[in-house]
């Protein structure tokens, strides 16, 4: 997979390039579970009184465990 890739990236004519990224893209694609089509930006403002609460970057938010120090 690498040397596909870098093969890819020491091509300069135009069009050369998509016509040798195109297998390593498939290869990608039918060995990876899921592909992400869409990326969000994601902001988290949180107090220091805030306790048990840790950020993972995919949307769902996660209040069980938190708890408020006073």
């Amino acid at each position: 997979m690498d040397e596909l890739l870098d093969r890819a990236a020491a091509i300069y004519e135009p069009g050369g390039g998509s016509r040798s990224t195109r297998r390593p893209s498939g290869l990608i694609v039918d060995d990876v579970p899921y592909v992400f089509l869409n990326y969000t930006t994601e902001f988290a403002v949180a107090s220091q009184k805030v306790q048990n609460w840790g950020w993972i970057p995919d949307l769902i938010p996660r209040f069980r465990e938190l708890r408020l120090e006073r």
